[in-house]
């Protein structure tokens, strides 16, 4: 069982005002709210930017900050914002990968947070906001119904130990792979079956599944349409972008171009089992941090928060231990104490 602490939800009136006017603290802008960072979610997304194929899909800011995801307490607002009372405990994402959440005060769009699940701590919290929003995103668009056979990648990783619950939740089947270390782990999260890459290949063992979720890209992609069945729909976060992605991002008719040449395999491959491939960015949409919060309420899904502990003086370290891939949940570097 995964095991959190709640912390204090509200600060007196007079912790939340801003500290004596600080010229290096940053003001909230119209429509804004400035939170003193209690944690930040370091993610995936954050070395988006530098991927030369994605760093056409994600929206960056430069000069380029880390961070996407904050938990914290609002200090001050902006113009024109009618929510979140000073002293609130929120959770929310910035707009744009690259803005800077590893700060000890961030300016956030008030539209951009909500109020933090009633039980969960800062660290917790700050764990949600992308993860959740990418799986709901991805198995919304995967059409995943109850009894659906599905093989989530990477199950003890970020992304991997959120869409196991959230798959269960929904009533399928789930198969993920893990090693070995984290296969009594990943089955306490609910998997079904517990695949171990360094004993396995899953290749060998699950046949005919209705959806795979592909977390890892490279060869995980393309070997996906080997394990799923006729019709079937691989999901992808790293792989290539497919068009209908592409169009819904935005991009320019030559970027599309160029991304539908480099996918011409995959869709050759999909083609063969008459599959569906669809692409999800790795963006979190504030509109699912409300679906987040009910979910965390009411027992339903537990946010799963890497034991690593890192303060601000170690953020550094958290991005070098994020792409090495071996975190179990997600990280978070903590701003308070």
């Amino acid at each position: 069982m995964i095991e959190f602490q709640s912390e204090t939800r509200r600060v007196r009136t007079s912790e939340a005002n801003p500290v004596g006017g600080r010229p290096d603290k940053p003001q909230p802008g119209r429509g804004e709210v400035l939170i003193r960072v209690h944690a930040a979610g370091v993610n995936p997304a954050d070395f988006l930017a530098e991927d030369g194929e994605k760093s056409c899909v994600v929206k960056t800011k430069y000069p380029h900050g880390r961070g996407l995801c904050v938990s914290g307490i609002v200090v001050a607002k902006g113009a024109n914002v009618a929510t979140h009372d000073l002293g609130s405990a929120v959770f929310g994402h910035v707009p744009k990968v690259g803005l800077d959440t590893c700060a000890e005060f961030v300016p956030v769009p008030a539209s951009h947070v909500r109020e933090m699940p009633a039980n969960t701590g800062f660290r917790e919290a700050a764990g949600l906001p992308l993860v959740g929003s990418v799986v709901i995103q991805a198995f919304d668009r995967a059409g995943l119904r109850a009894g659906d056979h599905v093989l989530i990648h990477e199950g003890g990783g970020a992304v991997g130990s959120f869409a196991i619950q959230y798959a269960k939740f929904l009533g399928a089947t789930v198969f993920t792979t893990t090693s070995t270390e984290n296969a009594d782990w990943v089955r306490g999260l609910g998997a079904d079956s517990v695949l171990d890459y360094q004993l396995v290949d899953y290749r060998d063992i699950v046949h005919d599944l209705d959806i795979v979720l592909d977390t890892l890209g490279g060869d995980a992609t393309f070997s996906a349409f080997d394990v799923i069945r006729t019709g079937g729909t691989v999901i992808s976060l790293f792989g290539p972008v497919d068009d209908k992605a592409a169009r819904r991002l935005g991009l320019n008719p030559l970027v599309r171009q160029v991304l539908w040449f480099k996918a011409r395999e995959l869709r050759r491959k999909a083609r063969e089992k008459n599959a569906r491939y669809r692409f999800i960015p790795m963006m979190p949409e504030t509109r699912h941090l409300a679906t987040l919060r009910d979910l965390v309420e009411t027992g339903r899904l537990r946010p799963v928060v890497d034991a690593t502990g890192f303060v601000s003086s170690s953020a550094t370290d958290a991005l070098a231990y994020q792409e090495k891939g071996r975190a179990k949940g997600t990280i978070v570097v903590d701003f308070a104490g």
